[in-house]
């Protein structure tokens, strides 16, 4: 018997999940570059160009901006240097307000935001977590016809920063930057237009932001709101900012986004493959973002497995199914799950302890088979014969492109 081990539970003890195979396994595992996190001076260095913007406007009301657990970015060293920045420029302390953006997931409590931007951060400065329903603004913008509201607390600040990790998104290339905005703080009917973008032909291509029609409309209305300093940072397999852009909300969202593409790529050697194991970490909080572990799939030029090829999707899933205002059940865009089509005449399975078989069929298919012990899928590979039997394997397949 061989074994790999794969990061487990993100923002829940981040431990290792052994998975056991049979000895004529043959085991290819896609690892992402090692990268070291930024240190504190480094970080200083990144952010020298906000004291100009900050002299220049003088603000009494700072609003910063961050994403929620469903974003795996650790962002505790970040803000700590940012706070000093801030306090070097002589902002006071009772000027700055922090606001998750979690669009329609859920409210985070106190301690949650904690493990995101640090105790000190929450301890010492107001904290915002925003809601669709409530504590809105209009904003004077209008997208196709639906008035665009905003928290109304980023629309009170006098200076408004947004601080994100950017990870590969299936239609706006890659999250952060004004996605911060649309659906990050907005009202519902907007948070619902920005999931429908699909289906009005906003289709971009995964890991791309260059001329993706998704990203420019909502940089046009963030841009025409007024946004004063983004922070866009790239997150390595420990989810420590290995790379950092600040700027202007456009420009400093391309350099990451070019610095997001080349980190988070790499071949698949010799394909095709008998079976694929994507490991949902680092967004492996909540049953409803697993399907983010098809990302390798969905960007491969290339078909990565064989015909009758196996599709194995592995997820923490700590908070069990997970919440989503439009997608969860009973949601506005909640839909009786059917079989995937790009999976074709693939056998789909998945794994996790942390999910019930009637939570799993609110997000994929009744007819996919689904596990709560590795020794189930194990079962299932075919004993051995004349070729072994060929597996891929991506450890944070939520972040990993093929190229």
């Amino acid at each position: 018997m061989k074994s790999i081990s794969i990061p487990w539970g993100a923002w829940y003890g981040d431990d290792l999940k052994t998975l056991a195979f049979p000895d004529h396994v043959d085991l290819q595992v896609v690892e992402l570059p090692e990268r070291p996190a930024l240190n504190a001076s480094e970080i200083f260095q990144k952010l020298e160009n906000l004291i100009p913007r900050l002299s220049l406007k003088k603000p009494r009301k700072i609003a910063i901006v961050v994403d929620d657990l469903t974003r795996p970015l650790k962002m505790a060293p970040v803000v700590e240097v940012l706070l000093e920045r801030l306090r070097s420029a002589g902002c006071p302390g009772e000027s700055i307000t922090f606001l998750v953006g979690g669009g329609g997931h859920r409210a985070l409590s106190k301690d949650e935001v904690a493990r995101k931007i640090g105790r000190a951060a929450v301890d010492q400065y107001p904290l915002v977590s925003h809601s669709p329903f409530e504590n809105l603004q209009e904003t004077g913008v209008v997208w196709k016809g639906t008035p665009v509201l905003l928290n109304k607390t980023f629309m009170e600040a006098d200076f408004r920063i947004i601080l994100s990790g950017l990870t590969p998104h299936s239609f706006a290339g890659f999250s952060g930057g004004a996605k911060m905005l649309f659906p990050g703080i907005a009202n519902l009917e907007i948070i619902k237009r920005t999931h429908k973008s699909v289906l009005m032909g906003f289709m971009g291509k995964l890991g791309e932001v260059e001329g993706n029609r998704f990203r420019e409309e909502i940089e046009r209305m963030a841009l025409e709101i007024g946004v004063d300093y983004f922070i866009g940072m790239i997150g390595n397999a420990r989810r420590e900012a290995a790379g950092m852009f600040g700027g202007d909300l456009v420009g400093a969202h391309r350099e990451a986004a070019r610095y997001a593409q080349a980190y988070y790529s790499a071949p698949a050697a010799a394909p095709p493959f008998d079976a694929v194991i994507l490991n949902a970490y680092p967004k492996d909080s909540e049953l409803l973002q697993a399907e983010n572990a098809f990302i390798p799939l969905h960007s491969s030029p290339q078909n990565l497995l064989k015909e009758n090829g196996m599709v194995i999707v592995a997820s923490a899933c700590s908070e069990g199914l997970g919440h989503h205002a439009l997608f969860g059940p009973g949601g506005a865009l909640f839909r009786k799950p059917q079989p995937k089509r790009f999976l074709e005449s693939k056998r789909f399975m998945f794994y996790s302890e942390n999910v019930r078989r009637e939570d799993f069929e609110q997000v994929f298919w009744e007819g996919y088979p689904s596990f709560s012990n590795w020794e189930g899928i194990r079962k299932t590979f075919p004993q051995p014969g004349r070729e072994p039997f060929r597996v891929l394997v991506f450890p944070c397949a939520s972040l990993q492109l093929v190229v």
